[in-house]
């Protein structure tokens, strides 16, 4: 596919809807598991955006995902082989908005082989202004960010951040392997604020 692998999508996008979306109430996130997402090997023939995204762009709203045993075939994990031959994010979860929730980001395998030299991060995820971008925006979010493998990569390994708003993020990264990036400059792990 020249876009997205799995993408599940949510809020209005719209600066005058302020009706509250959801996304998987609390105690019952969506849940993303056991999936083989591989584009083809040639660089040409990659998956052309993100393997795994979930996005909640909304003035207001809830969001609460399980993101778990993608590309791995160990300890219960079903998937047949690693997220691989990608050109955009392994994992990415995007909160824009005053959204509360949770995205649990757990043993997925990610071996992206990004060619494109635009420094794309390997597991993502961002809090965010919303649709009407007056910086006011305050999200109450937490993700839990363990267990994962993400190597081949052309910027960060792992990359979480909040910023252009009033947005509060709570991160546990733990048991992570994350290999060397692809471009220079670049870090492993990387979390920001502001």
């Amino acid at each position: 596919p020249s876009a997205e692998g799995i993408a599940l999508l949510g809020g209005s996008g719209n600066t005058s809807n302020n009706t509250s979306s959801t996304l998987g109430a609390s105690g019952t996130p969506v849940n993303i598991t056991n999936n083989t997402i591989a584009g083809q090997a040639a660089a040409a023939s990659h998956l052309g955006s993100n393997a795994i995204r979930a996005s909640m762009n909304s003035q207001v709203g809830v969001m609460n995902v399980n993101i778990d045993c993608n590309g791995k075939t160990t300890g219960g994990c079903t998937a047949t082989g690693p997220i691989t031959n990608i050109q955009g994010q392994g994992v990415s979860v995007f909160v824009g908005g005053t959204i509360t929730g949770t995205a649990t980001i757990t043993n997925n395998v990610i071996i992206a082989n990004q060619t494109l030299g635009a420094g794309t991060q390997g597991l993502a995820l961002q809090v965010d202004d919303g649709p009407a971008g007056l910086g006011t925006s305050a999200a109450n979010y937490n993700t839990t960010i363990n267990n994962n493998s993400v190597s081949n990569y052309e910027g960060n390994g792992i990359r979480v951040i909040a910023r252009a708003s009033l947005g509060f993020l709570d991160a546990t990264i733990q048991n992570n392997t994350v290999g060397t990036p692809i471009l220079t400059n670049r870090n492993g792990i990387r979390v920001d604020s502001g």
